[in-house]
């Protein structure tokens, strides 16, 4: 059964990300129609490496796949960067700082998506939250490539790697 609460509110938004309302997460990922917003965190840590995490088998979406080191919905109230600071404390128990990237739309998940770039400090311990992450790992960028190949990674998180270029 899943953890994620299906009526959780998400901004409703149109083609250009202009809000239209709100929507609960169910309706969400269950109508093809519907867009909403979401936000992707990349955490390296001071060798270069980036943070990836392994969904835990309760999620709603993609339960088991690898993804980036943090994501998730920005939730109805919320600007992106509120929702980007929420979900890195929640998913990794982290307060750093983080730079925005880019602004890109994920086709699969009907969401427009904001990327954000972190660096951990390495005497920061990574505390994640077991209800969402079953485990994570630091990964080379030159070897994220072979990563992908060998393990089920969530299509957005692929599409956001695609569109950062860290090779």
């Amino acid at each position: 059964m899943p953890l994620d609460n299906t009526q959780e509110l998400f901004y409703r938004v149109d083609d250009d990300d202009q809000v239209l309302g709100s929507v609960t997460r169910g309706e969400a990922h269950q109508n093809s129609d519907i867009k909403h917003r979401s936000i992707f965190i990349l955490v390296f840590n001071e060798a270069g490496e980036l943070l990836l995490q392994k969904r835990n088998e309760n999620k709603d979406t993609f339960p088991g796949f690898w993804t980036l080191s943090a994501s998730g919905h920005v939730n109805y109230g919320q600007t992106y960067d509120e929702a980007a600071k929420r979900e890195l404390k929640e998913e990794l128990g982290l307060e750093i700082d983080l730079t925005t990237q880019k602004k890109i739309y994920l086709p699969e998940e009907r969401e427009f998506c904001f990327i954000y770039k972190a660096f951990l400090p390495n005497e920061r311990a990574i505390n994640f939250d077991r209800t969402e992450i079953s485990e994570v790992q630091f990964v080379k960028t030159r070897k994220l490539e072979a990563f992908a190949q060998g393990h089920s990674m969530t299509p957005s998180s692929k599409r956001v790697l695609q569109a950062m270029d860290l090779s």
